[in-house]
């Protein structure tokens, strides 16, 4: 693949910089695919939303809505 300054990356790059995204993630409110995809277009990796699918989904790491971790409930 290559950034938007034609500087070639690897697959393994940027399933890096998506599991570093997902790491860091508010874990009430977990990050999007589109986001992945958005963040990873302001560091100049043009990707799509579908190809982070893809990549979060080889790394086996569930969608947003999966992912998401409910408060306990005050007692």
């Amino acid at each position: 693949m290559a950034k938007s300054n034609g500087e070639l990356v690897t697959n393994r790059e940027i399933s890096d910089h998506i599991a570093a995204m997902i790491a860091a993630e508010d874990k009430q409110n977990p990050i999007t695919d589109q986001n992945i995809a958005d963040k990873l277009a302001k560091k100049g990796y043009v990707v799509a939303r579908r190809t982070v699918a893809k990549y979060r989904e080889a790394m086996r790491i569930a969608v947003s809505k999966r992912r998401k971790e409910l408060l306990a409930p005050l007692e």
